[in-house]
């Protein structure tokens, strides 16, 4: 749609298309090039301002026909919108159209804005010089050849008034504040004057903020009565789709702040909207039996463990974490654990932890295992052995005796993982006995003795791995006879 620019002298209505025949096709449903904007779903607050709705603000002047038949952006569709606020109408079915009945039983046509006081006479309205809020300031054929409206918000002592209008100066934009002395005043819905509500209470919310909660608003009593429509908010967000007034809590609220807007409606009062407190959405408490999980198993290097978690929930979804000295053991997170040589001289304990879907998970610790032990301690016997790959532990686990495969007997300190003692004999099926005179000894695959402790005839009865790092031969009366000096190596 063209326009023509606006006039030199200040404060004259820019050109505008002829509407009486837009409007009549819209009417009539004659073609258009403009397609009519429905809002009848929408919904706009009533009151002074630019609140001229989006759906018609947004769009090119010209290119859409408003709900009530008017060109979108001009002067007289801003004044159909304002006059259908005055008359407590923000949606379908609206009090104030291009073609309607008006109070005295006739048919009228509105069209442009010259047309409006004639349309106004012939429906039986008020029209005079008189300005009043609410009224429209109308001009004829002195503005232009398609006239001009506006509303007028205040009247002044000296019979002037204020207006707000579109379209007037500049194109298809609003204005307001202008001082007038117009050539009438159209007294079509001025009569009707928005009240507030003698009370519209802020809704409180009944219920508990946790998530699969209902909660549900509680609006207040409103005088007069209104007719209420509620809007749900997660973190002042409107919530898509959660329009009563009772609100199911989602996983999405999880941490969120939930409130509610309640907007009060009534013909004759003006909208309002009330909003309540937000709360934070909590998880829900796991549903119960939460029992501490025991273990199973032999508590031996080398075996098996096994949680036995006990009976949760239906529902509940168990995860482990296996823990050695207090410590979490990465990677150790299944139902079952195979001890290793980390684990002797230390307890273990398993925590389980259970979970479900906006729930707070729970864990439960079990009590620790016995210490760990190596399958042969840390003392060799008179008449005993250690074959390839055998080992002695401290009872701290913190050291080990090792019959190596490349026939080497090596003391290790396993914290710091480096050898403090050997007897660097090399050879494949190499043994270490303790023997029954005392003595100590290595022996090759052929059975020949390649390195000995010489406390033959000492009476050495056994070896021990001690938890200072040192490896004694002891007699029967606790003696030692022989030992590696390796003490806190």
């Amino acid at each position: 749609m063209l326009f023509s620019r606006p006039s030199r002298r200040e404060g004259n209505p820019v050109a505008r298309r002829t509407n009486p025949t837009v409007t009549r096709r819209a009417v009539l449903g004659g073609a258009l090039a403009a397609p009519m904007l429905a809002l009848a779903t929408a919904t706009w607050g009533a009151g002074t301002g630019d609140d001229y709705p989006a759906d018609l603000k947004n769009k090119p002047m010209n290119t859409v026909i408003d709900p009530w038949a008017f060109y979108n952006r001009n002067c007289t569709s801003f004044a159909a919108w304002r006059l259908n606020q005055q008359g407590g109408r923000t949606k379908a079915p609206w009090s104030f159209l291009n073609n309607m009945v008006g109070p005295n039983g006739k048919s009228v046509h509105f069209g442009n804005a010259i047309e409006w006081k004639a349309a106004a006479q012939k429906g039986g309205w008020k029209v005079d010089s008189t300005p009043a809020v609410g009224a429209v300031a109308w001009w004829g054929a002195e503005v232009g050849a398609y006239g001009h409206v506006a509303i007028v918000t205040k009247v002044n002592g000296d019979g002037s008034a204020l207006v707000e209008e579109y379209n007037y100066g500049f194109a298809g934009t609003y204005r307001k504040d202008r001082v007038v002395r117009a050539s009438s005043y159209l007294h079509v819905k001025d009569e009707v004057t928005l009240k507030n509500f003698e009370s519209a209470p802020t809704p409180s919310v009944s219920g508990s903020f946790v998530v699969d909660s209902t909660i549900t608003a509680v609006p207040g009593t409103w005088k007069p009565t209104a007719t209420l429509k509620y809007q749900w908010k997660r973190d002042g967000a409107n919530i898509s789709g959660a329009t009563k007034q009772n609100y199911k809590l989602a996983q999405s609220d999880i941490g969120k702040k939930v409130s509610v807007s309640v907007t009060g409606s009534r013909s004759g009062y003006k909208t309002t909207t009330k909003t309540s407190a937000a709360k934070v959405v909590t998880a829900a408490t796991l549903p119960g039996p939460h029992p501490v999980p025991t273990i199973s198993g032999s508590a031996k290097h080398g075996s098996t463990l096994t949680a036995q978690p006990g009976a949760w929930a239906v529902g509940v979804s168990l995860k482990y974490q296996w823990k050695r000295g207090g410590s979490t053991i990465s990677g150790a997170t299944a139902k079952t654990y195979k001890l290793v040589e980390a684990d002797i001289g230390k307890r273990l304990t398993v925590t389980v932890t259970g979970s479900k879907l906006g729930h707070k998970s729970v864990a439960k610790t079990s009590a620790a295992t016995a210490v760990i032990a190596s399958p042969l301690g840390s003392t060799l016997k008179t008449g005993k052995r250690l074959t390839s790959n055998q080992a002695l532990y401290s009872s701290n686990g913190n050291y080990r005796l090792r019959q190596q495969t490349d026939g080497n007997l090596v003391l290790t300190n396993l914290s710091s993982k480096k050898p403090i003692w050997a007897t660097n004999k090399f050879a494949s099926g190499m043994t270490t006995r303790m023997q029954t005179d005392g003595n100590l000894v290595q022996y090759n695959a052929s059975n020949k003795a390649v390195w000995a402790s010489n406390t033959n005839g000492k009476k050495a009865n056994r070896l021990v791995v001690q938890n200072d790092g040192n490896v004694v031969l002891y007699t029967a009366a606790n003696k030692a006879v022989w030992a590696t000096n390796t003490v806190g190596k």
